[in-house]
């Protein structure tokens, strides 16, 4: 089936630097093609006041000139999932240097949690399905977007 395709998100741009008060307009030139290097872009983000906060912005706003909304979901989900892979690497990291002993250190705490729990819906409701109308109450249904070359 074939949709008419969304139109990107548009959030704010960074403030503008202040307009110069200066009278005189220079005459208009072709830039040349800026090289961005990578390590000063990341060094100039690390010493901002709010890292975080800097970068999501530059994040978002870079997805914000996406020519569609899936190219848009697209960009955004590999940045999430470069994130995300990220955090896992930090996570193994922390716990390989305490040892995976729980207690507070610089910067960080370490919990135990109890392990998770899992209920067989299918067996439940089989065997038992006074108790399965009882205690199993089933959300509404929701939607999932997939992208098309989305790797």
């Amino acid at each position: 089936m074939t949709a008419p395709t969304a139109p990107p998100l548009r959030g704010t741009a960074p403030a503008a630097a202040p307009a110069s008060t200066t009278t005189t307009t220079p005459a208009p030139t072709t830039p040349a093609p800026t090289v961005l290097d990578p390590n000063e872009i990341a060094a100039a983000i690390a010493a901002s006041t709010d890292p975080a906060a800097f970068l999501t912005h530059v994040v978002l706003a870079v997805a914000a000139r996406s020519a569609t909304a899936p190219e848009q979901g697209v960009l955004l989900g590999k940045v999430q999932a470069g994130c995300t892979d990220m955090i896992k690497r930090v996570r193994v990291a922390l716990l390989a240097a305490v040892d995976s002993t729980p207690g507070a250190y610089d910067g960080f705490e370490v919990t135990a949690r109890a392990g998770s729990r899992s209920v067989d819906y299918s067996r439940l409701q089989d065997e038992y399905p006074d108790v399965y109308g009882e205690v199993v109450n089933v959300g509404a249904p929701t939607l999932v977007i997939r992208y098309a070359n989305a790797e």
